[in-house]
Parts: structure tokens; C-alpha cells; sequence
């Protein structure tokens, strides 16, 4: 769409009985009021002539700015001098759009004169004469500082929210972690005994003793799991950046909190043989919370269940995407609760048991991945299916 500055005036303008002298009154009156709208808006508007010198800036932006006097900045080049180093960068950009003949828009902090800053966005638009010439830039800019800023405490709140389900995911494995920490301690304080009693008694048997040491290491190195497997949950998600995840090590740190739990509530854990080469672009913490919210979620259906305890992961490697499915021993969920499940704080758990919020979540941090998380409903027991896109296909998508 093309915007004209029409001044011509026509025969065909006159209204009936109305004589040029008139019409030019009465558009002279048009013209002032229009002037006034303007003046009077709280937007900015500002005409740029073709060589970027500023010609007029309406009272809603001097007020905004508080700027003194405007006309010192007039048949100037804008944004005028001093101002930040990202507004002359984007002016630069997008006022050749505008030159070219293209409505384009940004946003940006804009320092007032006084020292303080706001948010806004600008419109440049592109304004024809009647020959269908460039005659200047109409650049429009409204304050936007209380949306950016509710925008930020949205992203922030959430950040909470996710940060609140993941220690709850956590606070429901809790109890398997010191399980799993106590006993393997008690393993290592009991073989440096042992190996300190033989030292004490001058027994020199180098045999029971490496084997002593060995049974520490090896002790050590299963602590050393379920301690980064913690480390790995401690980070903060919103922080950590895209990069090209190892799947396996995703999982296996998930599995190094959770398999406890299992043990302790005699349910079979059933694990994929997967190959270190498969590698998903992600982002390790939150991709490790979705594996966490599941099988959380199993846990709690599972160990209710009299016998025949059972949760299994598969696998399956597709053309463009990798597939994890997470399905437990339960007789799968009813058409009722499948329709509400992934509707944040809907939970079947009894009160004070979870947030409600893990399934919810976890549909958002995949589908933020370009992902699908989902219930299949065609399964006998429960199962979700988790699909992520491979590295090609992440790299091919962001590339459009």
C-alpha cells in the first residue's frame, strides 16, 4: 500500500455550490485539524525528509523525550547526535527499507533528555507526492514500555514456574536420592575400615586391600552419577543455551535420581540399548525435566498397582527425527482424563502430591524445541511419545 501527500485541488473536489475560495478555506481548516490530531497524540510522529534530516517532530514526542526545543534538531540528521550506537544501527536499516519503498517497523529503548529510558516502536513509512515520488518518511513511534514490561515479568514468572515443578519432579524422588547416596557411603566407610584394621594389625595382604580400594572406587564412582545427575537438574534451564545433546547422557543422568526409586517401589526398569552417537540439538536440562515429569508420573501410577511393576523407555530412529516413548504397566487413561491431562494444574494426585504443572511444561519445552509431545491413546498401557527433530532437520528449520 502507497501513501500520497496529496496538495492538489481539482475541480472535481469543489462540493455543490461550493467556489474555490471556499474549498481552499475549508481544506485549510481540514488541514489544521488534522494538525491538531496530531500534535495532540500521544504517539511520536516525525517527518524524515529522503536525506534522513528530521522536518518536524509532533508534541507528543518532544513531551515524551523532553526535549526543550525541538527546532535546534530541525534540517538535522536523525536520530540526532549523541544518541546510542543501536538506534544510528537501526535507522540505518531500516530507513534504506523505507527509501526502497517498504513499511518497516522496529522496537528499541530510547533515551529521554533527562536521563531516562523507554521502550517503543516505530513505524517507517513510506509517503508518495501526486507524480508517484518518494516525497519523505513518516516515522510513527508509541510507547511501549509497560507491555515490554509485562512481557518480561510473563517470561520471568514462567521461568519461576518451571524452576517450582522441576524441584517438586525432584522433591518426589527425593526420598531414592538420600537411599541411594546413604548406602553406597556405608559401602565406603565399611571397606576403609576393613583396609585401616588390616594396616592397624600389620597384616600386609596387598590383595585385600587393593581389592578394598577397588570396592571404594567403584563405590565413589556411583555416588560420583547421582551427584551430577543432581548438578545436571540444579542448572537452571531458561539459562542454558542450544547445543547438540548427547541423548544417552540426557537419559542416563535422569535414570541416575530416579532408578532408586524404582528399586525401592520393585518396579522393573526397562532401558534402551542407545548409541552415544545420537544426538538431538536441545537444550540438556529441560529435554532431562520432560524425562523426569514422565516418569515421575509413572512412578506414581505404577507402584499402586499389586504386581507386575514395569517401566520401559524405547527408542526409534527415524529419517528426520528420533522418537522416545516412556510407557509404564498402567491400563492407560481414560478418554475423560486424556482430554484435560497436558492443561496445567490438572493432576490426579492427591492434594499436596505434585503441581499439576509437570505434563504441561514439558508439552511446552518440547514444543519450544519444535517437538511433539504426546499421549497415545491406541496403546494398551500408558505411554507418552516424545519426537524431537534430528540436527539436520533443527539446523534446516531455523535456517528459513
Amino acid at each position: 500500500m502507497r501513501f500520497q501527500s496529496s496538495t492538489g485541488i481539482g475541480e472535481s473536489e469543489l462540493r455543490n455550490g461550493e467556489s474555490p475560495a471556499c474549498h481552499i478555506k475549508r481544506l485549510e481548516e481540514e488541514l489544521r485539524e488534522k494538525e491538531r490530531m496530531i500534535q495532540n497524540s500521544p504517539i511520536c510522529t516525525k517527518i524524515i525528509d529522503l536525506d534522513r534530516k528530521l522536518q518536524f517532530m509532533s508534541c507528543g514526542g518532544v513531551d515524551a523525550l523532553k526535549i526543550p526545543d525541538i527546532t535546534q534538531y530541525y534540517d538535522k540528521p536523525y536520530p540526532p547526535e549523541g544518541s546510542p550506537r543501536y538506534m544510528y544501527e537501526l535507522y540505518d536499516e531500516h530507513f534504506a527499507k523505507a527509501l526502497a519503498g517498504e513499511t518497516t517497523s522496529f522496537e528499541c529503548p530510547i533515551p529521554d533528555m533527562k536521563g531516562g529510558v523507554e521502550s517503543y516502536i516505530t513505524y517507517l513509512i513510506p509517503i508518495y507526492n501526486d507524480r508517484d515520488e518518494l516525497d519523505f518518511i513518516l516515522a510513527s513511534s508509541a510507547n511501549i514500555t509497560q507491555r515490554v514490561e509485562a512481557k518480561r515479568d510473563l517470561v520471568k514468572a514462567h521461568q519461576t514456574l518451571v524452576a517450582n515443578s522441576k524441584m517438586a519432579a525432584l522433591g518426589e524422588m527425593a526420598g531414592g536420592i538420600a537411599h541411594e547416596i546413604n548406602n553406597p557411603m556405608c559401602g565406603i566407610m565399611l571397606r576403609a575400615s576393613q583396609a585401616l584394621r588390616l594396616l592397624e594389625q600389620g597384616d600386609a595382604d596387598t590383595n585385600k586391600i587393593k581389592t578394598f580400594l577397588k570396592d571404594i572406587s567403584s563405590i565413589g564412582t556411583r555416588v560420583k552419577k547421582i551427584v551430577n545427575g543432581l548438578q545436571f537438574f540444579s542448572q537452571t534451564g531458561s539459562d542454558e543455551t542450544m547445543g547438540i545433546e548427547n541423548v544417552k547422557h540426557m537419559l542416563d543422568e535422569t535414570m541416575a535420581i530416579c532408578t532408586e526409586q524404582f528399586n525401592m517401589n520393585d518396579i522393573d526398569i526397562r532401558l534402551p540399548n542407545l548409541s552415544s552417537e545420537i544426538k538431538v540439538p536441545c537444550c540438556s536440562v529441560q529435554i532431562g525435566q520432560v524425562f523426569l515429569n514422565i516418569l515421575n508420573n509413572a512412578l506414581y501410577e505404577v507402584r499402586r498397582q499389586n504386581s507386575d511393576r514395569w517401566v520401559e523407555i524405547s527408542f526409534e530412529d527415524r529419517k528426520n527425527t528420533i522418537v522416545i516413548r516412556i510407557t509404564d504397566s498402567g491400563e492407560g487413561i481414560s478418554d475423560e482424563v486424556a482430554a484435560k491431562i497436558f492443561q496445567p494444574f490438572y493432576t490426579k494426585k492427591e492434594l499436596g502430591v505434585g503441581t499439576g504443572l509437570g505434563l504441561s511444561i514439558s508439552k511446552g519445552i518440547i514444543e519450544r524445541h519444535r517437538g511433539t509431545l504426546v499421549l497415545d491413546r491406541e496403546a494398551k498401557n500408558t505411554s507418552f511419545v516424545i519426537e524431537l527433530p534430528k540436527v539436520e532437520e533443527m539446523t534446516n528449520a531455523t535456517t528459513k
